[in-house]
């Protein structure tokens, strides 16, 4: 993870580690089924469709980029509403990938699966966080 700059809440940084595990076990699996680079061209027009709402997210807006299992983040954020924008980009992705993918049908399952099971480890640090109802289920 790259350092944030000065001033980040300890909170925004645990949470961007959170999300730097679950979206690198999600795009090992997804790229496996597919082709390498799948995950991310996905998970991408995900950020791009939720962009309005997020701007943070903005793949353009140059404050948030995940490549190679790491995020970069350079914005300013509550916890509550980066959790909850990356929560919606991977439910959408999960819709992408549904759509994209029609032949891998256990694909969309499997990836609900492993983004739960790489969330499970961490849902005391996520409770004590107050972000329980910001991340969503994926079951």
């Amino acid at each position: 993870m790259q350092p944030l700059p000065a001033g980040k809440e300890e909170g925004l940084k645990e949470v961007i580690q959170i999300f730097e595990g679950v979206l690198s076990r999600a795009e090992k699996l997804v790229d496996e089924t597919s082709e390498k680079g799948t995950f991310r061209r996905i998970f991408k027009k995900s950020l791009i469709e939720k962009s309005e709402q997020y701007p943070f997210l903005d793949p353009f807006g140059g404050e948030f980029d995940y490549r190679d299992g790491m995020i970069q983040f350079t914005g300013e954020v509550k916890e509550k509403d980066f959790s909850q924008g990356l929560g919606e980009c991977l439910q959408n992705t999960l819709v992408y990938v549904e759509e994209e993918l029609p032949k891998s049908k256990m694909l969309p399952l499997k990836l609900r699966a492993e983004i739960e099971s790489s969330l499970e480890p961490h849902r005391d640090t996520i409770k004590r966080l107050g972000l329980d109802s910001a991340i969503p289920s994926f079951l």
